[in-house]
């Protein structure tokens, strides 16, 4: 989403933040935890995303927060940056790592600014639309992957509604939260799985995630949308904010993360798919018990 770039000047800036470097980038996240006296193996960045996948594999949502960190500092950066050039505090991104830091770090993480909202999107067309774009897909002799025609799907069939994104601050963390749309008085969430036997394990996890997005957002409610493929229907849940179950994850993401407390192992059907397994890096999977 990021920020929409109004005057000449905000574009210019706009192409300056948008070409910061990975280099650039990750010596700017090691000086920030050093500002702030940060441990620099612990995680500072992370997602609502990743937050919930603890619900999944525990040990998985620490290992991607991890590796995930540097893309979602710099998003917090290039929001940041881009905002500060909204208000005229810049016109272009600071040769200084120390005055960028400072500059991103003035900005409440408590409060999104006006400018961090975006307008609906348009109505997708619905499954006949997206049964018309597979069908094209083939005809071209293109192959999908599942992440993009999960995207698709949302594309076309998700509610169009108003959204932001913002950078919360909660414990040790900033964490960086995008719903799919968020109305007057609540927060909604569209996802897809392949089968519609599926649903019941992905369901809570995004029902967590639109709490994740009320508790940030200071909404009352929920209102997910779990759409099955090969049904080609779309079923619909609602909730309240649940802060419990949302204090409840993340307490039990930092407690891992921060080395206090050991994840939970998943079930072993979970690992057949996941990047980690019979890595260093895993060590709770039941399968690496069975050879």
């Amino acid at each position: 989403m990021g920020f929409k770039a109004r005057r000449k000047g905000d574009q210019d800036l706009a192409r300056q933040v948008a070409r910061l470097g990975h280099e650039r980038i990750s010596r700017l996240l090691a000086l920030e935890k050093q500002r702030i006296d940060y441990p620099p193996e612990r995680v500072r960045f992370t997602c609502v995303s990743d937050v919930t996948k603890y619900y999944w594999c525990g040990l998985m949502s620490i290992l991607r927060a991890r590796e995930r960190e540097a893309m979602l500092f710099g998003v917090y950066l290039r929001d940041r940056l881009n905002l500060a050039g909204r208000h005229g505090r810049i016109d272009s991104v600071p040769e200084s790592d120390d005055d960028v830091l400072a500059i991103c770090a003035s900005f409440s993480s408590a409060d999104p600014p006006a400018e961090c909202w975006r307008e609906p999107r348009e109505s997708g067309g619905g499954w006949d639309s997206y049964n018309e774009m597979v069908e094209m897909t083939k005809m071209a002799g293109l192959k999908t992957r599942w992440s993009e025609a999960g995207f698709d799907v949302e594309r076309y069939l998700a509610r169009p509604l108003p959204s932001a994104r913002w950078h919360f601050e909660w414990k040790d963390y900033i964490i960086v939260c995008e719903p799919d749309g968020i109305a007057h008085d609540y927060v909604y969430e569209f996802k897809s799985v392949k089968k519609r036997d599926w649903i019941s394990e992905r369901e809570r996890r995004a029902v967590l995630q639109a709490q994740l997005g009320a508790f940030f957002f200071k909404r009352d409610a929920v209102q997910v949308e779990l759409a099955a493929l090969d049904k080609q229907d779309v079923l619909e849940r609602a909730a309240d904010a649940g802060l419990r179950d949302v204090l409840q994850v993340l307490r039990k993401f930092y407690m891992a993360e921060s080395g206090q407390a050991e994840p939970v192992a998943p079930r072993p059907f979970k690992c057949h798919s996941c990047d980690y397994l019979r890595t260093p890096s895993c060590t709770l999977s039941p399968l690496l018990c069975m050879g």
